[in-house]
């Protein structure tokens, strides 16, 4: 019994739909030439404008994102400009120092602290802690109390860093430090009078600092990683745009997404983040092989393209009925009036020169083709035996 409940809702669907097809049909025979025609030409024109708005809505979006993304590059590139500067202080500051090998000697220890907190508070904010360490192993610090209280534990790997590459300012990889916490050190040899090497200096920056400068510059989020793939800024504890490792604090990115920043070119890239696509735009490295990367949501990046579309869409359906008036204006009334002067001879001079003849509408439907072609050789029988009856006359 299901079964053929099925089968006839089937079938009345079905018959439905034909019927439905049958009065569509119906409707469209008994429209006139004139509405047919209009309706054809309405529908080319409408394709042919919707075609046209398609091409160059694409076209413009392809145009607004290119700038955009160069808008973003040239931002981007700016911020590491901005970084490369900040640290051009820090490498002064440094080399400086190296050539200061009289603040090692013995008995020079106030000086060598107060020439430090100089340094410190004025030659550049992001400077954090500054060290001067001898041979000997002996260390002097701008935060001197600080220093003997605390200690830093890093400075035995530091010094032999800046003795590695003799001559030539080195930076290190992120670390957390116990007096400057979460920083990047520079170290560079000091000399003496005699260009002997008397010891080290040792710069930690404030990276706190460096990343709230950076920050107001900057989309809504940035990473700056260095050559070796490590993060050099903290994230904010409440990150939610790149993927984070659960249970770090601060975040820390997660290995696989770290990974995939140290593959990307320079350049805008759509990468995914923790809640959706995001653009990255990563810089070129600095001098120092760091790499900036910004984050921005995809939709909010490309959120003036909305914009855009609507005003496409309010000019196509404006342009629409202007186009259907001038069609009707000058195509349609034309068609008609062209209809009418060719009517009339048929319906005037040949009845008057043939009392016979009967006048054939041009447009007939084609239920009255029968009828029509009966009424034709009437007619033409009719100019026959008038032609005949002259002749004889």
């Amino acid at each position: 019994m299901v079964g053929d409940d099925a089968d006839g809702i089937q079938i009345r669907e079905g018959t439905a739909g034909v019927i439905g097809v049958q009065r569509l049909r119906d409707i469209w025979n008994g429209l006139g030439l004139a509405t047919k025609q209009f309706l054809y030409l309405a529908s080319v024109t409408l394709t042919l404008v919707l075609v046209l708005a398609w091409n160059n809505l694409n076209e413009a979006e392809k145009v607004f994102k290119g700038q955009v993304i160069r808008d973003a590059e040239l931002l981007v590139a700016r911020t590491n400009q901005y970084i490369d500067a900040n640290l051009e202080h820090v490498e002064n500051m440094l080399l400086l120092l190296s050539a200061r090998g009289d603040l090692l000697s013995d008995g020079s220890e106030p000086k060598a602290i107060e020439t430090l907190r100089n340094y410190a508070d004025h030659g550049s904010s992001i400077v954090r802690t500054l060290y001067l360490v001898r041979s000997d192993g002996k260390v002097i610090s701008n935060t001197q109390v600080f220093y003997e209280v605390i200690g830093n534990p890093h400075l035995k790997w530091l010094y032999s860093l800046g003795m590695d590459n003799y001559g030539s300012l080195n930076v290190s990889e992120p670390y957390d430090s116990p007096l400057s916490g979460h920083t990047v050190a520079y170290t560079m040899p000091v000399t003496d009078a005699d260009n002997l090497v008397v010891g080290v200096a040792v710069v930690e920056l404030n990276l706190e600092e460096l990343t709230a400068r950076i920050a107001p510059m900057i989309y809504q989020t940035f990473a700056l990683v260095s050559d070796e793939g490590n993060l050099i800024n903290r994230l904010s504890p409440g990150e939610k745009l790149l993927p984070t490792v659960r249970g770090t604090y601060p975040p820390d990115l997660e290995p696989e997404f770290l990974r995939q920043l140290m593959e990307l070119r320079p350049g805008a890239t759509v990468i995914e983040g923790r809640e959706g696509p995001l653009m990255a735009v990563k810089s070129a490295t600095n001098r120092l092989g760091w790499s900036l990367i910004a984050f921005i949501e995809e939709e909010y990046f490309y959120k003036d393209l909305q914009a855009l579309r609507n005003n496409y869409q309010t000019a196509t359906l404006s342009d629409f009925p202007v186009f259907s008036h001038i069609r009707r204006h000058y195509f349609l009334q034309g068609l008609r009036h062209s209809g009418r002067h060719h009517r009339q001879p048929l319906g005037g001079p040949l009845v008057q020169a043939f009392p016979g003849f009967l006048p054939i509408p041009l447009f007939r439907p084609a239920a009255d083709q029968h009828r029509a072609d009966q009424c034709l050789q009437t007619a033409l029988g009719d100019v026959s035996a008038h032609h005949f009856r002259a002749a004889a006359q």
